[in-house]
């Protein structure tokens, strides 16, 4: 019993969305720890002119891209779960259409790359926010998952190019 369990929690995506959701949403926001935490050594660092502007530059930026960005953001999440199938397999594939699996696959794995790249070049640094990197995985590994599963965005692009 134990075991099935187990399996379920690290093998399988959540079984309902508001708990994916409410993940990302943290996730999302609580970038802004790490990032603080990055400026905040750069300044100490003595890299940057302590009379200048140039460590406001690049919050300021983060804090736009961040609000501008959260509305494309939580589309394409909604979009990846609009059919959410709820508790597949992380790494499920499907051999039918073979095309849209890799495409989601090779991008969230060019993704997770990336992500953890960072993460593991910032902590190499010294600066242990990079370990927010890694919150990221689950988040990659479900809208993989859930966009592999499910059809609903085949079968409307299919009925709107039939007529």
């Amino acid at each position: 019993m134990a075991i099935e369990i187990i399996k379920k929690s690290l093998f399988l995506t959540p079984r309902k969305t508001i708990y994916f959701m409410v993940y990302c949403v943290l996730v999302y926001f609580l970038s802004i720890i790490p990032v603080a935490m990055y400026f905040s050594q750069v300044a100490d660092s003595g890299i940057l002119s302590p009379d200048s502007d140039s460590i406001i530059i690049p919050i300021g930026s983060y804090f736009i891209e961040i609000i501008f960005l959260a509305p494309i953001v939580f589309a394409f999440i909604w979009f990846a779960l609009k059919k959410y199938p709820g508790q597949v397999s992380y790494f499920v594939w499907d051999k039918k259409r073979i095309y849209w699996s890799s495409f989601w696959t090779i991008f969230f794995l060019s993704l997770l790359i990336i992500f953890i790249g960072f993460g593991i070049v910032q902590i190499r640094q010294g600066y242990f926010g990079g370990l927010y990197y890694f919150l990221t995985i689950p988040i990659f590994l479900i809208l993989r998952a859930s966009l592999v599963q499910s059809d609903w965005f085949i079968r409307n692009i299919s009925n709107k190019t039939k007529g």
